[in-house]
């Protein structure tokens, strides 16, 4: 009979659970107490440590915004003109103020065509070099290769800081054809 065997090796003490008396009960409560305390202050030292000076930045609620304009500050780097919208002619600037440096040599801008619902990649995430230990960065070309290349409508530009991560800034703008004159 191996089950009778197995009962009478078993210890006589009663557990807590099973009415073990007073003794056990306290030590039940003083152990959850002191266990809740080990948890309070784990917590505190998680939040803590997310209030130091780290060189780390703090992950934002969401990508960063990319302004958009007709030009470069040459010192600053960053779009003067503001506009979202350009022409044929026009000089297309956009960049990013970040609230630190990225910490990479080069970032990945990707533009995608806005129609609707549907959404088509008109570049892939294409690399394009940083200033060294620059926060802000921004770029200048011309609309007129954009808008003979991808066509008039709305698009969004990405940016990633590596071409398989998240995004790291967005924004969206706007590629016009002049109006003909009837």
């Amino acid at each position: 009979m191996p089950t009778a065997g197995r009962r009478a090796n078993r210890s006589p003490r009663r557990s807590p659970a099973r009415g073990g008396g007073r003794s056990g009960v306290i030590l039940t409560w003083v152990g959850a107490i002191a266990g809740l305390a080990v948890l309070a202050f784990l917590i505190g030292r998680a939040g803590d440590e997310g209030a130091s000076n780290s060189p780390t930045p703090l992950p934002t609620a969401g990508p960063l915004s990319i302004s958009f304009g007709t030009g470069i500050d040459e010192a600053t780097h960053l779009v003067t003109g503001p506009t979202d919208s350009f022409s044929p002619g026009d000089p297309f600037a956009y960049s990013v103020d970040p609230p630190a440096p990225p910490g990479v040599a080069q970032v990945y801008v990707e533009v995608s065509r806005i129609d609707g619902d549907v959404e088509t990649v008109v570049q892939e995430a294409t690399a394009q070099a940083l200033r060294p230990g620059a926060t802000s960065f921004g770029f200048v070309a011309e609309a007129t290769p954009l808008i003979v290349n991808w066509g008039e409508g709305r698009y969004e530009m990405r940016i990633y800081l590596d071409p398989f991560g998240e995004v790291y800034a967005q924004g969206r703008f706007i590629l016009v054809e002049p109006t003909l004159p009837q």
